[in-house]
């Protein structure tokens, strides 16, 4: 199935849009969750976030103060600890600019979900940057709950080698065991992949689990469940060389659903980790994009749904992007280590 829209600029490292369009229809719907890790007071409502370096993150959005402010709890780059916070203005529908920031938002949506920004110095020879989270008030608390086959796409940077983006499938198994399948749709029976666990999960609480490989732990695991759709984050820590390794980033996940096109009309805020920041509405086939953040020329594409397989999409040029319902997306650009995430709010 194909569908043409009007779109800006498809080439890295600007957004890539016309996948952004596409790939618009997924983890809005993902609000439940029963589990622990998350507050929600008079002071504002916490989530638990994963951060595109690499970094747990907890984040507290109080849309009557209009306030924000956060904690990396867990750093791949030495800032555990390290805090943040400023004010909100409010855009109307759960959208709201960042003191502090330039350029960024957060979105909030009455599901649970979110997406906001960080911005430090990562020590990766950077300097000073911004980058997407996107977290949830309640991650599941059981094994069961996670259980599944997703779709992924990942950003991981190994020391010494740079950064990739990879995209593929992973199972969480009801054995505590778990699969990493890049490029390849485990669900489909692959003996390439389907047929020998990765390693292991295990519980660390708060809805919280620990994937390890060979006993070390090489992700932090937060899922969250609602209309039948489960959404995962993953905290990436493979501190490992070679062309196994993980390395240190972070994967957004979900269950394969067929993409429905219904569900892209409206307004969309992305980011991506070069900092490029983006608002687009869609309606229809039609596309009419605004960059926050840099410039774009017109262009219009087509994109393929359900390609490779059930709930990705592939741009003309093959760059993936995943679908999860309708509220986030997730693309990414195989060539150069570039990902953004983008969410719905109207």
């Amino acid at each position: 199935m194909t569908t043409r829209f009007s779109l800006r600029s498809f080439a890295f490292p600007r957004l890539a849009l016309a996948t952004m369009v596409l790939a618009a229809a997924l983890l809005a719907a993902c609000g439940g969750g029963g589990g622990g890790g998350s507050t929600s007071t008079s002071s504002g409502t916490t989530y638990v976030t994963a951060a595109a370096p690499g970094e747990l993150v907890t984040y507290t959005v109080d849309t009557t103060a209009l306030t924000y402010s956060y904690t990396i709890t867990e750093s791949q780059y030495g800032l555990t600890g390290t805090t943040g916070s400023g004010t909100l203005t409010s855009l109307g529908n759960h959208a709201y600019s960042l003191s502090g920031i330039a350029n960024s938002r957060i979105v909030t949506l009455p599901n649970g979900f979110m997406m906001g920004a960080i911005r430090h110095d990562f020590n990766d020879g950077n300097g000073v940057k911004t980058y997407p989270v996107v977290g949830m008030t309640n991650p599941t608390s059981t094994l069961a709950g996670l259980a599944g086959t997703y779709n992924f796409i990942s950003r991981g940077c190994i020391t010494g080698s740079g950064c990739t983006t990879k995209y593929g499938t992973i199972r969480i198994n009801n054995d505590a065991t778990w699969n990493y399948c890049p490029s390849v749709n485990v669900a489909s029976g692959s003996p390439a992949c389907g047929a020998t666990s990765m390693g292991s999960v295990s519980s660390l609480g708060s809805g919280k689990y620990a994937l390890a490989v060979s006993g070390t732990t090489v992700g932090t695991v937060l899922a969250m469940t609602s209309g039948g759709q489960t959404v995962l984050m993953v905290d990436l820590k493979d501190t490992s060389t070679g062309g196994s390794s993980l390395g240190k980033g972070f994967i957004v996940a979900s269950t394969q659903t067929a993409v429905n096109t219904t569900q892209t009309d409206g307004t969309w805020f992305a980011h991506g980790s070069s900092g490029y920041t983006a608002v687009f509405t869609t309606s229809g086939n039609a596309v009419h994009y605004s960059q926050v953040n840099g410039s774009a020329a017109n262009t219009n594409a087509t994109v393929t749904l359900d390609n490779p397989w059930t709930g990705m999409a592939l741009s003309p040029t093959s760059t993936p992007v995943m679908l999860a319902g309708q509220g986030v997306y997730v693309n990414a650009n195989t060539a150069n280590g570039y990902i953004e995430v983008g969410l719905k709010y109207n």
